[in-house]
């Protein structure tokens, strides 16, 4: 198994713990999970950074 495959596992599992609405729900978090995903709402993201310049104060 990939790691992010384990990591969806287990946060599946989490979910269906918590909220007993979506026990037997494992194929609609799963979609959820690699919606929010690829839309970067989880995971690592880089922060965008902006450059000091001297016109800062115009």
């Amino acid at each position: 198994m990939k790691p992010l495959d384990s990591v969806f596992a287990f946060l599946i599992e989490e979910i269906q713990k918590k909220r007993v609405a979506l026990k037997g729900k494992r194929r609609m978090i799963s979609v959820m999970l690699h919606y929010m995903y690829a839309n970067c709402d989880i995971g690592s993201k880089k922060l965008p950074t902006t450059p000091m310049t001297d016109n800062a104060h115009a």
